[in-house]
């Protein structure tokens, strides 16, 4: 016993030396290959294909496909293999079938074969546009350098939209505020292990693979996976910003040529709660389509969604971009003393010749309230009140802050001082201005700052990047400071 038990002890540890190399990585490489011929009629109503390596094979499939041609063309089979793929019988002369490309294959054992990948493409009309009810039977027929009968075909349906307007079905796989990619940006995916590397490690920023075959990854995602076969992938990601930011795709629309995503970046600023904690979220959504492979664009839009409070009608009386007033604030005006005296120092630096007269103002009925941005380096920077609101106990006056990027529109040179004069209904109540601000370039808001009449900061939330900085929001920051931050924070 103890003999077997020693025989055995030697014979493991023999082999557990012995090791035991790896099957090398498989090879894929493209090769050339020329069309011979492109149809919708084949009159072969199977799904199928056919590898040719003579000429007596050739002459049998050239007369089936054109049974009325007593002319053949002439293939060179000692050099040459033929490969004919046929999409099978369609309802329409709707769909089409295309060979995008020939490969030789060889696995890590040693056994090679020849890939053949073909798009079967199926075209969707437009609203109104009618297509003939004729059957057909899609096919193409490829040469290539000698090879073995041995050939797979690798088959992708794909849709494309006749419709320049022709809206696409998408379904939204995952939503999210945090993901590990912070600059505004799509991803396209057609491809199942490039999406789940992705989707891991760059979206959620795990080091450790979750998966290392693409079945673990499918198996271990929290929403059912796309069927890479007929979907086309596409994320969408915001940048990184405050919590006040969301994401969502609206509608996808498909043409011959591209696929255009539209999607709404919403802004709705905190709440006047001084206390409540600002973090970095980075809003994303991902969704699928029907497979394509045209080029993909996003198209953005802004929202900015204010507070709820009982709307108040406004009169825009005055608009400027140049003025006396170099800081940023705002005046409320209530009798016709305060109001020469502003109307006087807005006007302050003009010829006296030139300065404008008076705007009448019944202050019975109304009161005025002027907004002014502060003194800017150009006319690139401008100013909108956008809204007026009452929560019973105060007036709040919503003014956003623009940037015209020069390289885009016309800027005129030299420092401006943009404000604006509106008439509210007469009030007493307490006046605050609320100034939603964007960066250089984009429309999406960097922060909402409330403001006292001196320009002094009450509450203020940015996106991240922006620091709660009082020289930004009160307009002295320095230009080259201002797109500085912006550029880094975008």
């Amino acid at each position: 016993m103890k003999k077997f038990l020693f025989i055995g002890l030697v014979l493991a540890v023999l082999f557990s030396g012995c090791i035991i190399p790896p099957d090398p990585k498989p090879i894929e490489k493209e090769i050339p290959f020329k069309s011979l011929e492109r149809d919708s009629m084949s009159g072969i109503k199977e799904k199928s294909f056919v590898v040719v390596n003579t000429q007596e094979e050739w002459e049998d499939l050239y007369k089936k496909i054109h049974p009325e041609s007593s002319v053949i063309q002439e293939i060179n089979f000692e050099k040459n293999t033929v490969i004919a793929v046929f999409m099978g019988e369609k309802p329409y002369s709707l769909y089409r079938l295309e060979v995008e490309k020939v490969t030789k294959f060889k696995s890590g054992s040693g056994f090679g074969y020849t890939k053949v990948y073909v798009n079967e493409i199926e075209t969707i009309p437009g609203p109104g546009i009618g297509y003939p009810a004729v059957m057909v039977q899609p096919y193409e027929i490829i040469v290539i350098e000698k090879t073995s009968p041995s050939v797979k075909v690798i088959r992708t349906q794909i849709k494309e939209y006749d419709d320049p307007l022709g809206e696409i079905p998408f379904t939204l796989i995952e939503k999210g505020e945090k993901s590990n990619i912070k600059e505004k940006t799509h991803k396209v995916f057609n491809d199942g292990a490039a999406f789940w590397k992705f989707y891991y490690n760059e979206i959620h920023g795990l080091s450790i693979p979750v998966c290392s075959v693409e079945e673990h990854c499918i198996n271990s995602a929290p929403f059912p996976a796309p069927d890479f076969e007929k979907e086309t992938v596409i994320a969408v990601f915001m940048g990184e910003y405050s919590q006040e930011y969301s994401l969502r795709i609206d509608k996808v629309v498909g043409s011959k040529t591209k696929v255009t995503v539209y999607a709404t970046e919403t802004f709705k600023p905190l709440s006047d709660d001084i206390g409540m904690p600002v973090y970095a979220t980075q809003p994303y959504e991902i969704i699928s389509i029907p497979k394509t492979k045209l080029p993909v664009e996003v198209v953005r839009s802004t929202i900015i969604e204010l507070p709820l409070e009982e709307p108040v009608d406004f009169t825009l009386i005055e608009k400027a971009e140049r003025s006396g007033v170099f800081n940023s604030r705002f005046d409320v005006v209530n009798n016709q003393e305060e109001w020469e005296l502003l109307y006087k120092e807005i006007h302050s630096t003009e010829p006296l010749d030139d300065m404008p007269g008076l705007l009448e103002v019944d202050f019975e009925k109304y009161t005025a309230v002027a907004v002014f941005l502060g003194e800017r380096p150009d006319s690139s920077y401008e100013m909108e009140i956008v809204k007026v609101g009452s929560t019973g106990n105060e007036i709040i006056v919503y003014a956003v802050e623009l940037y015209k990027n020069s390289s885009v529109g016309t800027s005129v040179e030299g420092k401006v001082q943009p404000y604006e004069i509106i008439l509210i209904p007469k009030t007493f109540s307490p006046v605050n201005v609320v100034w939603i601000v964007t960066g250089p370039g984009h429309d999406t808001p960097l922060c909402t700052c409330t403001i006292d009449p001196e320009g002094n900061e009450i509450a203020c939330g940015c996106s991240i990047g922006y620091a709660e900085d009082p020289s930004y929001s009160s307009g002295t920051q320095n230009d080259a400071e201002y797109n500085s931050k912006a550029d880094t924070s975008l």
